[in-house]
């Protein structure tokens, strides 16, 4: 017999990328976000359909999320699908003026780990830091301590538009010609550029 299949992956708390068109709008601050910038994704649902809602990183940190501990158990963590219980450590995060949501810490730690290297900040710029209790304020600090190498693989992973040159631009550069592919249509044979 088969093992069972393993259970699938928690859903992205956040997304992070850079803005593939000048189109969107921070739900926080309500400013257009520049084509290329980084940019926060959260799942919200809006007109009866699931979307993104897209943040500038520092609106994010300043507006979009807070942390602290859950004031009951009414409300469940986004992540896991359990209960929060009364006092247990946890991240508020606001989808835009009327929409949010919680999340365990435990479960937070990536997505704020992720929201932090977009900002180029560290956990101290977290709202809401300050009303934690020492050894809980330590542990946030600590779980969110970011490395050199965290920012380096980060940078590697969104690179400036600017700084990212396309490869065929640099082959160009480089002195390389494109090679031309002859496809065959139908009874004639088309010659165009192949794609690199």
């Amino acid at each position: 017999m088969a093992p069972p299949a393993p259970p699938p992956p928690p859903p992205a708390v956040l997304i992070v990328e850079r803005a593939r068109s000048g189109r969107s709008r921070c739900v926080s601050s309500q400013d257009p976000i520049a084509l290329g910038e980084l940019r926060i994704g959260l799942l919200a649902w809006m007109g009866g359909r699931t979307t993104i809602c897209w943040q500038r990183p520092q609106s994010f940190l300043e507006r979009g999320a807070s942390i602290g501990y859950a004031l009951n158990s009414a409300a469940s963590c986004r992540v896991s699908k359990r209960k929060l219980k009364k006092g247990e450590l946890r991240l508020a995060v606001r989808n835009g003026p009327s929409s949010h949501f919680y999340i365990s810490w435990d479960a937070a730690v990536p997505a704020v780990r992720q929201a932090l290297l977009a900002a180029g900040t560290g956990a101290h710029a977290l709202v809401g830091i300050d009303g934690l209790n020492a050894s809980d304020a330590r542990a946030v600090l600590e779980a969110c301590k970011l490395s050199k190498r965290d920012r380096d693989e980060f940078a590697r992973q969104h690179p400036h538009p600017c700084e990212a040159a396309p490869p065929t631009a640099a082959k160009k550069r480089a002195g390389e010609s494109t090679p031309v592919v002859q496809q065959p249509v139908g009874k004639k044979t088309r010659t165009r550029k192949a794609a690199v």
